[in-house]
């Protein structure tokens, strides 16, 4: 693999509270138009699986320790540059959902306490006019599918 490749997992959590569907998703601010919603994900470790990776994102980013039902969901990719250095990141997405609604004690890398990282659990209808990333835009439109909102409350 090439050292500018990075592959990382994530994880789209659900849970729902009278009759709407909620998805977590993480405010990150890392300054400039670089900021807004993102789903929890990072960097997968040596060793780790993907999945392992996606549920031990969640539970670092947000504090819920408990999510079930995790699945594979798809794969995306993109070119960013950090230090004038241009990398390429694959991302595994996982779906999977949660009765613990309440959001617990973060353990943030130091560039995620830079970020100001802020858990909040928004209604999945809302959700893809928040999302700051394209390719986390077509991983919720494939969730949809699977959950549709027609039926929620806006």
């Amino acid at each position: 693999m090439d050292k500018n490749t990075i592959k990382s997992a994530g994880c789209l959590v659900l849970t729902s509270s009278k009759d709407v569907i909620y998805v977590l998703a993480i405010y990150r601010d890392y300054g400039g138009d670089d900021k807004g919603w993102s789903f929890p994900k990072g960097r997968i470790n040596i060793g780790e699986s993907k999945k392992n990776a996606a549920i031990r994102e969640v539970k670092e980013e947000t504090g819920i320790k408990k999510i079930y039902n995790v699945k594979y969901l798809t794969e995306t990719s993109y070119y960013f540059k950090k230090n004038n250095i241009r990398y390429f990141k694959i991302v595994s997405w996982y779906i999977a959902n949660t009765n613990s609604v309440k959001l617990g004690k973060k353990s943030l890398t130091k560039d995620e306490v830079l970020a100001k990282v802020q858990p909040q659990w928004l209604p999945i209808a809302d959700a893809k006019t928040k999302l700051l990333f394209q390719g986390e835009k077509k991983v919720l439109s494939q969730t949809l599918k699977l959950y549709p909102v027609s039926n929620q409350n806006k």
